[in-house]
């Protein structure tokens, strides 16, 4: 080990990227585990499609299968929120 690289929420996917360029398989690797734990009903689709895009098959694999898990409360927070942009929208045309 050469040095130490921190790994948060506000670089993670900076970091993957570029270490994905350059083929750094260990960044690659510990960026992936850290996007696996943030895995959550209200990323995990955009989570999914990231890292489709990116190529990164072993996480694309782990958050479609968290989104087939997880499919009946991803529904339901999709559903919540349409409903409130819906409200929202609705609010906004007739509050005048």
């Amino acid at each position: 080990m050469l040095g130490n690289l921190e790994i948060h929420q506000d670089n993670v996917t900076n970091v993957l990227c570029a270490a994905h360029m350059f083929n750094i398989i260990e960044i690659v690797d510990a960026c992936c585990k850290y996007i696996e734990k943030q895995l959550h009903p209200s990323n995990c689709l955009g989570i999914h499609k990231f890292s489709v895009q990116h190529d990164l098959h072993e996480l694309s694999e782990n958050a479609w299968n968290y989104i087939l898990v997880k499919f009946l409360l991803i529904k339901i927070i999709l559903i919540i929120e349409s409903v409130f942009f819906l409200k929202e929208t609705f609010y906004e045309c007739y509050s005048e």
